[in-house]
């Protein structure tokens, strides 16, 4: 079951996560959607967590590149 929350963002709009297949989905204010793979439920929760979630999600990609969806 996909888990998702809505981030206090100036940039960020969305995030989900599939834990079945440690999938994370991002969508931005602009639009445009990134998915990362391999990302271990301990980084969705802490994501929700942190008191930047454009801070972490930066952090986070350079750990988990992501591909950009249309």
């Amino acid at each position: 079951m996909a888990m998702k929350f809505t981030p206090k963002s100036s940039h960020l709009t969305g995030v989900e996560y599939d834990p079945a297949t440690r999938a994370l989905l991002v969508t931005f204010k602009n639009g445009s959607r990134h998915l990362h793979s391999g990302v271990p439920q301990e980084a969705y929760d802490n994501f929700a967590k942190y008191r930047s979630a454009g801070q972490f999600y930066h952090y986070l990609a350079k750990l988990h590149p992501g591909t950009k969806l249309k």
